[in-house]
């Protein structure tokens, strides 16, 4: 049987029952026996009267074992082994609880991966054409900027909140050395208290209510982009159809022309009008472009703004919740 499968109990103290060490000499451990028996001997506690002879019968049986010296080597060997099995078998119960961990770690940080993984693929599948793809790297880069400026601002807010915390409990330290206050004091701080309490209760509402009107901002200046840019669709389709009527009179007329004129003037004119054709419509196209890319700057620049704006909002509250020792509102 293995060493660390057998289970083995815990022999019994022989010396701490004689209150000895284990280098102790026979004549030591008589003399711990003798003084031990005159203490708890039956006879000796209690004359006449039957008692419970547990503890002398304890230390008779560590006499009997140490006393003897066959019997103590045994002992002694029996409680090396012990001491040496005990050892190994926390060693090895240590091992394993930290295989355990690392294997569960392992597992953790696998599955992640495979998540990380799969999102990513799937992100890629999604976002891997055309110009959405620039979009989305730098949607990501935007996002990771704004989550390292989460994690700072986060870190400022713990710090400052350790701050307020121990300011707040080196006061009360202060306070409890102080005597106790007279009732109309403690009526004055219990009212400022409160009055603290409601005005922190405003600032918030007002903060709610800020970042509300904040919200609703964005979404009307994102409403009001998103018809500007209708509109100037609308107008180009317009124009461009516009275009092509005069475009389609044009050639109309010039065909009733070279009906009259003949086949070989009907012939030049279309391939006069041929190349002013394709430079419209490739004129045309570019304005398209521009349109687009326009838009989408201006969007974009609007968007910085309003996180910028959101940004000092949010900075500017955290300030003044700190300057008042209150806890940051909003902190994770």
């Amino acid at each position: 049987m293995s060493l660390f499968n057998e289970f083995r109990s815990e022999p019994p103290d022989y010396y701490g029952d004689l209150g000895i060490f284990p280098s102790a000499c026979r004549r030591e451990i008589k003399q711990a026996f003798a003084k031990l028996a005159k203490i708890v001997h039956p006879d000796k506690r209690a004359p006449g009267q039957t008692v419970d002879a547990h503890e002398f019968r304890k230390i008779r049986e560590a006499y009997d074992n140490l006393f003897d010296e066959t019997k103590r080597a045994a002992y002694d060997k029996q409680r090396a082994e012990y001491r040496t099995w005990k050892q190994a078998y926390d060693h090895r119960q240590e091992q394993k609880r930290g295989e355990e961990q690392q294997q569960a770690a392992c597992a953790a940080c696998a599955a992640w991966q495979r998540a990380e993984q799969e999102r990513r693929a799937r992100q890629a599948e999604i976002f891997r054409w055309g110009w959405e793809w620039a979009k989305f790297e730098r949607r990501l880069k935007e996002e990771e900027i704004a989550r390292r400026h989460q994690e700072q601002v986060r870190a400022e807010w713990e710090r400052r909140k350790r701050e307020a915390e121990a300011t707040r409990k080196t006061r009360e330290w202060k306070r409890a050395e102080w005597e106790t206050p007279p009732p109309e004091l403690a009526a004055q701080f219990a009212k400022k208290n409160q009055e603290q309490k409601r005005a922190a209760k405003e600032e918030q509402r007002r903060e709610s209510e800020e970042q509300a009107r904040m919200a609703e901002e964005r979404s009307r200046q994102a409403a009001q982009m998103g018809r500007e840019w209708q509109e100037e669709q609308a107008t180009r389709q317009e124009e461009q159809q516009g275009r092509g009527k005069e475009e389609v009179q044009i050639a109309e007329e010039q065909g009733e022309t070279a009906a009259q004129t003949g086949p070989q003037w009907q012939e030049q004119a279309a391939a006069r009008g041929r190349p002013c054709m394709e430079k419209e419509q490739e004129a045309e196209r570019k304005v398209r472009e521009a349109a687009a890319r326009d838009h989408f700057q201006r969007q974009q620049r609007a968007e910085a703004r309003l996180e910028a704006a959101r940004i000092q909002e949010m900075r500017k509250a955290a300030n003044n919740r700190a300057a008042h020792g209150m806890q940051p509102w909003g902190a994770p």
